[in-house]
């Protein structure tokens, strides 16, 4: 009938044979654009998957642990010198990450404040022999206008905070911040020095 479709047969097409297979079509769509599987953004695109260390921590929570893993695996599995992080108390006694960067010493005791107890980390460089190596110091900084108290309730987070940052890292204690430079930190960080910076 008119309309119709006519497909060719091996009849009408003396000497040749046409065969014609099912064709199914896929067309993406903003709607399964959505990470489901099959679509292309599972499929070309895997989330990267991130190394949690906040499974160090036992006696205090991390606020946010997807932001913290990434960062540390942006700026300490391969990243550059001069990289650091700081982490600091939510109201509710929760650790949360309050910055990091690649400015180094300076930066990082940019973000210190004195009425917090806070902690960082940061990859200096330095040399020795002729060498230039690379030193990851972890920082404890005790504000000048920090109670007692608060101090003291918090002493037993600094070890697994440690952990969850590098826990190979050199540890340092640091209360001031006009004493706290380049120089200081890497001679406070040497093998038989004070560790504290005050």
């Amino acid at each position: 009938s008119q309309g119709d479709l006519k497909v060719p047969t091996d009849q009408s097409r003396a000497g040749k044979r046409l065969s014609f297979q099912p064709l199914t079509l896929r067309i993406p769509s903003e709607a399964s654009n959505d990470g489901a599987p099959g679509s292309p953004t599972s499929r070309d695109t895997p989330t990267k998957k991130h190394k949690d260390r906040t499974t160090a921590l036992s006696s205090v929570k991390f606020d946010n642990p997807e932001e913290f893993n990434k960062i540390m695996d942006d700026h300490f599995g391969k990243g550059p010198v001069a990289s650091y992080v700081v982490l600091g108390y939510n109201p509710n006694n929760t650790l949360f990450m309050q910055s990091g960067g690649e400015g180094g010493v300076t930066e990082l005791v940019s973000q210190l404040q004195d009425d917090q107890i806070q902690y960082g980390l940061i990859r200096i460089s330095y040399k020795e022999d002729g060498h230039a190596l690379t030193r990851d110091v972890f920082v404890q900084w005790n504000g000048p206008k920090v109670s007692a108290i608060q101090k003291g309730i918090r002493k037993g987070h600094c070890g697994e905070v440690k952990n969850a940052l590098c826990p190979t890292a050199i540890e340092i204690l640091a209360s001031s911040k006009s004493n706290f430079t380049l120089d200081t930190l890497l001679a406070r960080s040497a093998p038989t020095a004070s560790r504290i910076i005050d």
